[in-house]
């Protein structure tokens, strides 16, 4: 399944270029714990198939939520977060991000 959504959007951004349509296209990412250590290839893979933008969001879960430990990015995993967010700025001149409010 992973793959065939991975050449999906390759493909669309593809044709987007070769037939010069006006539109952007995006990506966005809910950040867990699970994924954040896939984030900078993530970033990168964007950046090479030539999205405009990306936007990446920390999840949100209730405390209550039966998976709020294992997804809930937490103060353990927020030193992971500060080389993303660095990969984010140097990637700027080539991919997009909500802006300065995002760091």
């Amino acid at each position: 399944m992973t793959s065939t959504v991975i050449r999906n959007i390759t493909e669309v951004v593809r044709l987007k270029h070769r037939c010069s349509v006006p539109t952007e296209l995006g990506l966005y990412a809910v950040v867990t714990k699970k994924n954040i250590s896939h984030l900078d290839e993530l970033i990168e893979w964007c950046v090479n198939i030539g999205l405009d933008y990306i936007s990446l969001q920390l999840v949100y879960l209730p405390r209550n939520h039966q998976y709020y430990d294992q997804l809930v990015v937490d103060s353990q995993h927020t030193e992971k977060l500060a080389p993303v967010f660095n990969h984010l700025r140097s990637a700027g001149q080539r991919i997009r991000t909500p802006g300065n409010a995002f760091f």
